[in-house]
């Protein structure tokens, strides 16, 4: 499930441009550490917001480092299915599910469509089934935790900058 977070913010440019002078290695590294922050900001959101029935879901939202790349560095703020030993159910409580007790005409599992209403595509419950509605709490905590994102991935990118540069100045004193 990707809740995709992208930032900009006044003066990214001049911090790039900053990185590329610093070295590969360094921005690398910096980077990372930034979007670490930035990750684990979304994981205190998440934990906050998430539905409490057994404490499984806030015990699943972990931070990981992404799929490696020459080009590209990622960090990943993810609910691991490791957790779970029954059916994962954080989707269900997120999305929305049709509670049944499993008894269906076989006809009616087949020819099962959604109806609209309003903006949102509603499925349609059967007999015996009711429809229970999502609370939608993943993006809740994503849009809420956006701006506090933004500004920790930007002063974890700054400092580790700051401490860059006056390590290489005492470097150069000696």
């Amino acid at each position: 499930m990707d809740i995709g977070v992208e930032g900009k913010w006044e003066g990214m440019d001049e911090t790039k441009k900053m990185l590329d002078s610093l070295g590969t290695k360094f921005a690398r590294s910096a980077t990372r550490k930034a979007l670490r922050a930035g990750a684990k900001i979304v994981q205190r959101a998440l934990i906050a917001a998430a539905p409490v029935d057994s404490g499984t879901t806030k015990a699943a939202i972990k931070v990981r480092a992404g799929k490696r790349s020459r080009s590209k560095i990622s960090v990943l703020c993810l609910i691991s299915s490791l957790l779970f030993k029954r059916p994962f159910y954080a989707g269900f409580a997120n999305y929305g599910h049709i509670w049944s007790r499993r008894i269906r005409l076989k006809t009616y599992a087949y020819t099962r469509t959604k109806e609209r209403r309003g903006k949102k595509t509603v499925p349609i419950a059967g007999p015996g089934e009711k429809y229970i509605p999502g609370s939608h709490w993943l993006e809740q905590a994503r849009d809420s935790s956006l701006q506090a994102v933004d500004e920790g991935v930007k002063t974890t990118l700054l400092e580790e900058i700051n401490e860059y540069i006056k390590g290489q100045d005492t470097e150069d004193s000696d």
